[in-house]
């Protein structure tokens, strides 16, 4: 009984070690990508705007 607890332990300080090293990971993928890829686009406005400027139009 006691060495599954032990075990249990182990792995869960294992899965806690890689979340941390994901999101590590992930800040340095955000610090490193343009900032252009940071948010996107509200797909339906982008839609409504472009059917304003046809409505307008614009090109």
């Amino acid at each position: 009984m006691a060495l599954a607890s032990l075990g249990t332990i182990a792995f869960g300080n294992e899965l806690n070690r890689a979340g941390e090293s994901l999101s590590a990971l992930s800040r340095i993928m955000r610090l490193t990508q343009p900032s252009k890829y940071k948010s996107k686009p509200n797909r339906i406005s982008q839609k409504k705007r472009r059917l304003n400027a046809r409505r307008l139009g614009y090109k």
